[in-house]
């Protein structure tokens, strides 16, 4: 009886012990396995979302750039439409400064003559 309990721990020793230890690498590799892909798996998502958020922004500042563009179009035809007004009220102050400036000339003769004849 004594030799077969000697027997039967070195046994229970080969078997269980000795593997027990090779099972933590056994089931410490898949599961760190897993948790590097959970972690890229989630890595992935937030660069996806982070790609969707940066698209988004792209076709607002693009829709935005497009509004300016066409505001900016207009106020440069409202702008050439201002200086042609402007350009014309200026002529026209011309004219009516140079019709001045001959009606004041025909005062001034006229009463250099009634002063003359007076």
């Amino acid at each position: 009886l004594r030799q077969l309990t000697i027997k039967v721990i070195p046994l229970f020793e080969a078997h269980f012990l000795l593997p027990m230890a090779g099972n933590l690498c056994a089931w410490l590799t898949p599961v760190l396995l897993t948790i590097g892909c959970v972690a890229l798996v989630i890595n992935l998502l937030h660069a996806r979302k982070v790609n969707k958020s940066l698209s988004d922004d792209i076709e607002n500042s693009q829709a935005e750039l497009q509004v300016a563009s066409v505001d900016a179009t207009a106020k440069d035809e409202q702008v050439a439409s201002l200086n042609a007004n402007v350009k014309t009220l200026t002529d026209e102050k011309n004219q009516i400064q140079e019709q001045l400036n001959q009606l004041t000339a025909q005062v001034t003769e006229l009463q250099a003559g009634k002063d003359i004849l007076a």
